[in-house]
């Protein structure tokens, strides 16, 4: 999260998380008051690194452990998968100059663990999130939402 201890009150719910090269997949400051349930977080080089109040982890289940976070209800939330999106290598990044809905790079692929691993943000939270996804997507388009900005298509069984 970073910045300032004003920053409290801050919800990070059904999110994807990506690094690399040992930067932080989260990075909050003492006295900061952040909320994460139900997201993914994937260090690309397999070198995860959670800062929290002055504290570093080096996994999710260390992190949850010591904080409390990725908890709802007391039962671990979140996970640490590879999200297996279409081409998070291709150095597509938001800063390009097309339109945001051209950002195709991070859909999910079939078998990705995100697929209907998000939280019922309706019925936990009261939270509606939208009728679409990023791409215009309805959602959800299976049982449970998906982690992060897309919703898969529903895969034939």
């Amino acid at each position: 999260v970073g910045g300032s201890e004003s920053n409290k009150q801050i919800k990070f719910w059904n999110n994807l998380l990506i690094s690399q090269g040992g930067m932080p997949l989260v990075e909050i400051e003492p006295r900061q008051h952040v909320t994460f349930q139900g997201n993914d977080y994937w260090a690309s080089d397999g070198k995860s690194v959670f800062m929290d109040s002055g504290a570093t982890y080096s996994s999710l289940d260390q992190w949850r452990a010591a904080t409390g976070r990725e908890r709802l209800r007391g039962e671990a939330t979140g996970i640490d998968a590879d999200p297996k999106l279409t081409a998070t290598n291709a150095g597509i990044t938001m800063a390009g100059k097309g339109p945001l809905a051209d950002l195709t790079a991070y859909r999910l692929l079939p078998g990705s663990l995100l697929i209907g691993a998000g939280l019922d943000l309706a019925s936990e939270f009261g939270i509606d999130a939208g009728p679409h996804d990023f791409w215009g997507t309805p959602v959800p388009k299976g049982k449970k939402l998906d982690i992060g900005a897309c919703e898969a298509p529903v895969q034939p069984r």
